[in-house]
């Protein structure tokens, strides 16, 4: 065989690897995601059609929706706080264990059970959803962002006005 019509196979059959490797990986997402959403049915969480057509690798909670599943007594979850540092909340929520979105992996190591419901909230939002990626990608099943993070948590917002208000005052 001449080194032509060899070099034009190997180069096809390395292609080929490439395909076989790339639909590997999508099942494997695929099953990941199939097992994310037994687990939270199993758990009677109510699944919106969009989230589970979407593939979603978490599910983003109004602030409203989140506040109803914190305040349910039957429900087993971790708050997740990934707020900066320097980030002080004006209302306190006791349960929440803070880990600022550099140490993500520092809660990783405490946290063994992925089937355990998290509710991942930040300032305003934006770093819980890097959270809630990244933690899907480490392989937790039931992950959810508490959209607009401290911002719009019922009861906050207004503290959050008070304080605007108080500032403009003084």
């Amino acid at each position: 065989m001449s080194n032509k019509p060899k070099k034009q196979l190997e180069t096809r059959v390395e292609y080929l690897e490439n395909i076989v490797a790339a639909l590997e990986n999508r099942v494997l997402s695929l099953t990941s995601m199939l097992k994310s959403h037994s687990i939270r049915i199993n758990a009677g969480e109510e699944l919106s059609l969009d989230y589970i057509t979407r593939n979603s690798k978490y599910l983003d909670l109004s602030p409203e929706k989140a506040f109803k599943f914190y305040n349910d007594k039957d429900k087993n979850f971790i708050l997740l706080d990934v707020s900066s540092e320097d980030y002080v909340p004006l209302a306190d929520l006791p349960e929440a264990v803070i880990y600022p979105i550099e140490q993500i992996d520092s809660f990783i190591e405490t946290c063994p059970n992925k089937a355990t419901s998290i509710l991942v909230i930040s300032e305003d939002g934006l770093r819980s959803i890097k959270a809630c990626e990244y933690l899907h990608r480490a392989g937790y099943f039931s992950v959810n962002n508490i959209s607009g993070g401290y911002k719009y948590w019922p009861g906050h917002r207004n503290l959050s006005h008070l304080n605007d208000t108080s500032s403009e005052v003084a």
